[in-house]
Parts: C-alpha cells; sequence; structure tokens
C-alpha cells in the first residue's frame, strides 16, 4: 500500500496490525511510501528501492517457488520511463512465476479515472506496451476485477515468442464462453499452465478467424481516413484556387467594363434633334477641344435638365437668354455654337473612332 509517512510511524501501524515480517519505506513528502507485510508465508527480501520491493515466495525447503514484486511509479511525466524500465528488469529477469502489483500511477483507458486530470495518452499507450509485454488479461468472471496471467521470461539467449493477449470485446461472442470451457474439459489431463496454453493458442485461433487482425484492421482504417484527409485538404485548396480564378475573372471584367465605360464616356457623343433624351449633365453632346465632353453643372444647378428646355422651338434657334442664365460665358459659347436641325428629329448617339458612327467592341477597348 501507498503509506504517505515515514518508515517508523508505519513500523507501529504494522506491529498493532499483527505482523512481524515486512519492508517498511518512508514516503518522499505526501506521496509515497511502501508497506509491505506478510505472515505465515516463507518469504525472503532480494531488493527494495522507494519505488519497488522484489521478494522470493519460498517452499518449505527454502527454495523459491514465486516472485512477487511491488510497484510504486513515478507521478512525475518525465519519470514514467523509469516505472516501464523497472516493471520490465525486474519481472524479464526472472525464471520463475512473478506477481506484479501496487500503484503504477497511470492507467490504461479514461474510464478508470474519474475526477482529477486527464491521463496522457502517450503515457498509457507505454503503459500498455509494458502490459501486452509482460502480462496476458485473463476473462472476468463475478468480479470487477480481471485476473492476470504474468509472462515469466528465462533469458536462455533464444528470443521468446509473443502470447496471446485476451480481448474484452470477445466477451460479447456467445461461442467465446462455450469455446472456452470446451477447450478447458478436453485438456484435464494437463496441468494448469498446459491447459492454459492449449486454452490460449484454441482461442486464439478462434479469434483470428472470427475477427482477424484488429490491429490491421485499425492500422488500414486509419491509413484510409488519412487518404480521406488528404484528398478534402486537396479539394479545399482545388476549391479556393477556383474561387480565386473566378474572383480574377470579374475583377479583370470589371475593369474592363470600367475602362469600356470610361472610354465610351470621352468618344460617345450625342446628336442633338429635339434634345428630350439628353440630359444636359450626364451625357456628352458638347464638343471640346479635345473631343466631346460632360457639362459640369454649378451647385444650384437642376440636375434634371433636359437640352429641349435650352431650345425655342417656335424660332427653331437656342433660348440664349436661358442659356446666358444657367451656364457660364464658355459653356455657354460652345452650346450657342452646336447646330440644331429644325425639323426636331430624335437624339442620336454617335460613335466618332468609327467613320461610320457605329459603336464596335473592338473599337471600345
Amino acid at each position: 500500500m501507498e503509506t504517505m509517512i515515514e518508515d517508523k510511524k508505519l513500523v507501529s501501524v504494522k506491529k498493532r496490525c499483527g505482523f512481524i515480517n515486512g519492508v517498511c519505506i518512508s514516503s518522499e513528502g505526501n506521496s509515497g511510501g511502501i508497506g509491505l507485510w506478510w505472515r505465515d508465508v516463507n518469504a525472503r527480501v532480494r531488493s527494495y528501492s522507494s519505488h519497488h520491493v522484489k521478494m522470493d515466495v519460498c517452499d518449505d525447503d527454502g527454495s523459491a517457488e514465486w516472485k512477487a514484486i511491488r510497484v510504486y511509479g513515478w507521478a512525475d511525466l518525465r519519470n514514467k520511463h523509469l516505472t516501464w524500465a523497472i516493471m520490465r528488469c525486474l519481472c524479464l529477469s526472472s525464471n520463475i512465476p512473478v506477481i506484479l502489483f501496487g500503484d503504477f500511477n497511470e492507467i490504461l483507458r479514461r474510464e478508470e479515472k474519474e475526477g482529477g486530470l486527464n491521463g496522457q495518452p502517450r503515457c498509457m499507450v507505454d503503459f500498455q506496451q509494458v502490459v501486452d509485454d509482460l502480462i496476458i488479461n485473463l476473462p472476468i468472471h463475478n468480479s470487477d476485477h480481471a485476473p492476470i496471467l504474468l509472462k515469466p521470461s528465462a533469458f536462455d539467449g533464444a528470443s521468446s515468442s509473443r502470447l496471446l493477449r485476451f480481448e474484452s470485446y470477445w466477451l460479447a461472442m456467445e461461442e467465446c464462453e462455450k469455446l472456452v470451457e470446451e477447450l478447458w474439459g478436453n485438456n484435464f489431463c494437463l496441468g494448469i499452465q498446459q491447459k492454459l496454453d492449449a486454452t490460449l493458442h484454441g482461442l486464439g485461433a478462434w479469434a483470428k478467424e472470427s475477427f482477424g487482425s484488429i490491429k490491421k484492421r485499425i492500422k488500414d482504417a486509419e491509413k484510409r481516413l488519412h487518404e480521406l484527409q488528404c484528398l478534402m485538404n486537396l479539394t479545399g485548396i482545388l476549391e479556393q484556387k477556383q474561387m480565386s480564378f473566378v474572383k480574377g475573372i470579374k475583377i479583370r471584367s470589371i475593369f474592363i467594363t470600367r475602362r469600356v465605360t470610361e472610354r465610351r464616356e470621352t468618344t460617345l457623343q450625342w446628336l442633338i434633334g429635339n434634345g428630350l433624351d439628353v440630359n444636359v449633365w450626364d451625357k456628352p453632346w458638347i464638343e471640346g477641344d479635345g473631343g466631346v465632353e460632360l457639362l459640369i453643372p454649378s451647385n444650384n444647378a437642376d440636375r434634371n435638365l433636359k437640352v429641349a428646355d435650352l431650345i425655342n422651338f417656335e424660332s427653331g434657334t437656342w433660348d440664349k437668354e436661358q442659356i446666358q442664365v444657367s451656364f457660364d460665358v464658355e459653356q455657354a459659347a460652345k452650346i450657342l455654337n452646336t447646330p440644331l436641325v429644325n425639323t426636331w428629329p430624335s437624339d442620336s448617339a454617335l460613335w466618332w473612332p468609327n467613320g461610320n458612327g457605329a459603336y464596335t467592341v473592338k473599337s471600345g477597348y
């Protein structure tokens, strides 16, 4: 257990609880501290530190039958790798069965923890890798705890084959339980370890046939997802380029239209007939020194004034008095010098860059 007290107080607690044998390790501040006690067990401590206790559990003759290893993991994220290293070192160096237990200060899944900070995904992955390397998860039966089988590994120079890991989702299949019962019953003459090996071998073959390689399927799904994300990103880039292209066309079209409009305003001249269709200020109808030009109204000018308002239709001439009152001397002179047609036809536009006065797109540029 994690005691969070110094070893002297822990020794007192051990005695009050009726234990004689045991290990008491002081805490470091408000964290850590290990208390591992036993009685009626032939055991001897092989090594210990502030983060582990390793002991042999022996038979009546004093020969070690299995090892008990208690671990207290580092809480600091920067030292998590030390927890994984000590677990591997203590377990894989043993040539007899091992029970590994304690407070690892890490979780395998987020649902194992309530409240506080969430576990770091990288640390959970590393912890899972250590678990995969060292233990086998066995099915849960009438309990909320899952038993585990550690993988004792004697290093004799040969590489050990990777043992099967029991997956909890197998239990969702009705035939899983029946298969385990059948495999276990068919090997009644074997020892525990041999029965486990035979059962797990048969279970592994069934899982491979029923589910295939889950890791490969996950990897393939992740690859496909990555391809789809790349495709979506590419589609987004193409759409963005297309929008930029369309926007460029629109801007260029507006620019060209503006140029044509500006050119039309300086090269299109209205010939005055009856003056009813031409606004004095809005349309070019006066010929100036550099071509046709627009008249500039004064602040108090009538913006709706038509050229017809400046004509005396009875005499067939310009209304000189009206023009001299409404315009300055220069503008008035230009208006009075503009010829009138006494038959009073409709006003017409003349495109003077072309000899025939007709507008074409080519001449507009």
